[in-house]
């Protein structure tokens, strides 16, 4: 039998199966090679030419897997044809679907056969930010790395489609994207394969988390090697992601926003913690103390260059490409970067702005107006924070806000209704149209999509999805959804993704990874390259009963 958590599967014995018949589809390009160039024939990404990565490969349970060419034996290592069926380690057989994709130092996605096409060997394009600042002095010039989304198996993770965004994030994937951060929308979402249905098993039950008390010298910090608990949220009790859900109105094409934004999966992306460093795209938070060190921002031409500020000696940016930090100061402030490096008492930031973390978590136009210096290091202006799953609430089963999600890409128009904003119209770039409590937008796709800042409920009750026999974990983010619902913060993957916080803000202080223990719970193993995968378990409906909402009212 498969191993139920191994990561990648390898294929014994190198036999390749192939078809009697092939579609019209498949024909596009017949036989993947590792590192072949080829063509993207739809989606976003369209007319551009990327590097083979891995092959996708679905299982007669219905998992979908990332398989590497170093992983097949034999003559397989030179090539498999598309539709072939192949045998994974322990004699379970499985078809080749589609193909990852590489975009010079990137990932873009998964894609079909149909999707591909020939392409003679030319240099692949890196890309340029397609949601930069539209500022007076253009920001330096930044490199990015691929942001991890959420694979899709019910047990361990796949490759992500673009490492750090929570599929998840990323991009866990992770995860949350900046101000001139590359999207990667990913593929042109496709019908599903029907979802085993699988039998309720007993789950571990989490152990709550004492609830730890902020130093004396603040109330807004922890600091020190001690965190927020579980039944704790930041921002302010009226920030929209503290707001729980009254009388949802259901947006009048909620159906199809919600299919493009689940993408094939027809469920979340598998939930990426603790990766390694390079592929780390999520949210460090840190909490300055009056005793820590003063260092200087330099940002290029944003407001805060020049400013000093406390910052933790432990604190280091997330690994990835958007190198995210949020260091809140005793006074209260919450100073978010993207792109950080330290250098003697040098911060150095590609993106650098504020906002107050007794605040709402979100950024209006008459709060930039009033000081240039607030804004934030996610696309939409969210804060670092706003809608991120803590090791604490996972571990306790408890998620008392609303969640961050990353989706496959955002709306071209505005269509969408409800107060909705024309790309572009916050007057800080972007090329998404947006809508409350969304400061601006990212990139977009034709199609009916979502604007960002659209917001998601799960139409289920606590009673339903405690009787659901998904496991605990999933049921705490199944009811944060349901109560405070999940606000679309970011684009990337070809699915639905959460975003989680980055183990480094413990682990750089010494401390245990506490999602090691969380994931012991359930059986999880990790991988020394993506962490601990989360995965969906089916038992939620979330492709039928998850909807598109208005806005929140404005306070």
């Amino acid at each position: 039998m498969f191993p139920k958590n191994m990561w990648v599967a390898a294929l014994a014995g190198g036999a390749l199966v192939i078809p009697a018949t092939e579609s019209a589809a498949d024909a596009a390009v017949k036989v993947f090679h590792p590192g072949q160039q080829v063509k993207v024939a739809a989606g976003t990404h369209a007319g551009k030419v990327a590097r083979v990565d891995a092959l996708v490969v679905r299982d007669r349970a219905g998992r979908e897997r990332t398989v590497r060419f170093a992983a097949l034996s034999g003559q397989a290592r030179g090539g498999v044809r598309a539709g072939a069926t192949v045998r994974l380690s322990g004699g379970q057989a499985a078809r080749v679907i589609g193909l990852r994709l590489r975009l010079g130092n990137r990932w873009i996605g998964r894609y079909r056969p149909g999707q591909l096409a020939p392409a003679r060997p030319t240099r692949p394009s890196t890309g340029t930010p397609s949601h930069s600042d539209d500022r007076p002095t253009p920001k330096p010039p930044a490199q990015e790395e691929p942001k991890p989304t959420t694979p899709t198996t019910p047990t361990t993770p796949s490759k992500p489609s673009n490492p750090g965004k929570p599929w998840n994030p990323g991009r866990p994937s992770g995860g949350s994207g900046s101000p001139g951060t590359p999207s990667n929308p990913g593929t042109t979402p496709s019908q599903p394969d029907p979802d085993p249905q699988p039998q309720p098993e007993p789950q571990p039950q989490p152990q709550p988390q004492p609830e730890p008390q902020p130093p004396a010298d603040s109330p807004f910090v922890f600091g020190g090697g001690n965190w927020p608990g579980a039944g704790w949220s930041p921002y302010n009790a009226s920030s929209p992601f503290n707001t729980r859900i009254t009388n949802p109105v259901v947006h009048p094409q909620s159906s199809q926003l919600v299919a493009n934004s689940l993408g094939a999966a027809g469920k979340p992306r598998t939930l990426l913690v603790s990766p390694a460093p390079s592929h780390d795209y999520q949210h460090p938070i840190y909490y300055a103390t009056a005793s820590d060190p003063l260092m200087t921002i330099q940002a290029g031409s944003y407001a805060l260059t020049g400013r000093q500020i406390r910052v933790p000696a432990n604190a280091i940016a997330a690994g990835g490409g958007d190198g995210h930090m949020s260091i809140v100061q005793p006074d209260g402030w919450a100073y978010e970067l993207w792109q950080v490096s330290r250098s003697g008492s040098t911060l150095k930031a590609s993106t650098a702005y504020r906002q107050r973390y007794d605040g709402a978590g979100v950024v209006t136009p008459e709060d930039v107006k009033r000081d240039p210096t607030i804004g934030g290091a996610t696309a939409p202006y969210f804060g670092l924070h706003a809608g991120i799953i803590r090791a604490s609430e996972l571990a306790a089963g408890r998620i008392d806000h609303a969640l961050f999600v990353t989706i496959p890409a955002g709306s071209r128009d505005t269509s969408f209704g409800f107060g909705v904003q024309a790309p572009g119209a916050s007057g800080r770039g972007g090329s998404g149209s947006f809508v409350w409590p969304a400061f601006k937008g990212d990139a977009a796709a034709d199609g009916v999509r979502p604007p960002m800042g659209t917001r998601f409920w799960l139409d289920m009750t606590d009673q339903e999805i405690a009787q659901s026999g998904a496991p605990a974990w999933e049921q705490a983010i199944a009811r944060a959804v349901a109560n405070y619902g999940a606000y679309f913060g970011d684009t990337g993957g070809d699915g639905f993704a959460f975003q989680a916080e980055s183990s480094v803000m413990y682990t750089s202080y010494g401390k245990p990874d506490p999602y090691a223990a969380i994931a012991a719970q359930y059986g999880i193993r990790k991988d020394a390259e993506w962490g601990y995968g989360f995965a969906f378990s089916g038992r939620i409906p979330w492709s039928s009963r998850l909807r598109a909402i208005a806005p929140p009212a404005r306070p």
